[in-house]
């Protein structure tokens, strides 16, 4: 830069008090009172070099997966790139009508303009955010839930898995739907506390929720799945409860064949600290069906977890 360009530069900085923070932050980098005078004055004389590198930390790679972080206790694995989901179009309209179908009559939804409007603006947000803006580089889904209210469990069994039951059956009328757990969730499944679930089911017992739902931990354990939402920014959410309603929106795609992921709902435990619940196609081996049931809480290449942003 020449000394004009320099001189421009620095005349047009709005705040005189700018050189000042950049020899602040020299100061507090090396050590403040215990040895901050001795590092700047060095880097004066030359003795010293300052090195740029972005301070943001990306939780998210190229490819739309989690990264995991060095310090991270829960296990993970490589993702088995042979388990893949594709990108679906955007019509929330119909997606929406899909919905109110399968659940039936009297589910209170919000109207198509509002799902598209709030979904929008929460991916134009992800976009925006250096840390988990690559979650759009992956497949994403945008979902709605009716308003809904009562023991998580009992919704599961009564609500949730019968409408992902009936979706995925009409589009694959020569499969079947398999819940392992029926019967047995009642006052069985509990939120695990500081993955953000409560949010999304607070909001549901006031009205209809929507958001945008990223499969983007595969290969991570459920406890690296729970590690991992805490260093993510705060508007997301470990997915739970809205991952049949995705597979009730989606059953062409998450249903599609043996090859598509076991989807974890990590932020949910089911009787004991040792299990969480899942959804997804089962082993040729066994029918090639849908099913829904509990997981042990190990890594698996062929399973992924997911955030949601709500809208």
């Amino acid at each position: 830069m020449s000394s004009n360009a320099f001189e421009k530069f620095f005349g047009s900085l709005s705040s005189p008090n700018h050189p000042k923070a950049i020899v602040q932050k020299v100061w507090l980098a090396g050590g403040g009172e215990n040895g901050g005078k001795e590092t700047v004055e060095a880097l004066l004389r030359g003795e010293l070099k300052i090195v740029f590198q972005d301070a943001v930390i990306k939780l998210v790679d190229n490819n739309g997966r989690g990264i995991p972080l060095m310090g991270m206790t829960g296990k993970t694995v490589d993702a088995n790139r042979d388990f893949h989901l594709t990108q679906p179009k955007l019509d929330f309209a119909n997606r929406l009508a899909r919905l109110q179908e399968f659940y039936g009559k009297g589910m209170k939804f919000m109207s198509a303009a509002e799902f598209e409007d709030r979904c929008l603006k929460a991916i134009e947000r992800i976009n925006g955010d250096q840390q988990v803006g690559n979650l759009l580089k992956g497949p994403y889904f945008p979902w709605v839930a009716p308003q809904l209210s009562g023991d998580l469990g009992q919704l599961l069994d009564d609500t949730i898995v019968p409408a992902m039951e009936r979706s995925y059956e009409a589009q694959f009328p020569k499969r079947k739907f398999k819940n392992y757990r029926h019967g047995e969730l009642a006052q069985q499944v509990t939120v695990i506390p500081g993955t953000r679930q409560e949010h999304l089911i607070e909001a549901l017992t006031k009205r209809s929720v929507c958001g945008v739902y990223f499969p983007a931990l595969q290969g991570f354990g459920i406890a690296a799945d729970r590690e991992l939402v805490g260093y993510t920014p705060d508007s997301l959410i470990l997915s739970g409860l809205e991952v049949p309603v995705v597979a009730t929106a989606y059953p062409e795609i998450i249903g599609r064949d043996w090859k598509t992921p076991g989807l974890d709902m990590a932020s949910l435990q089911w009787r004991s600290a040792a299990c969480s619940l899942y959804c997804g196609v089962s082993n040729p081996a066994f029918g090639d069906e849908f099913c829904f049931g509990d997981r042990l809480l190990g890594a698996n290449g062929s399973y992924a977890g997911g955030l949601s942003v709500l809208g």
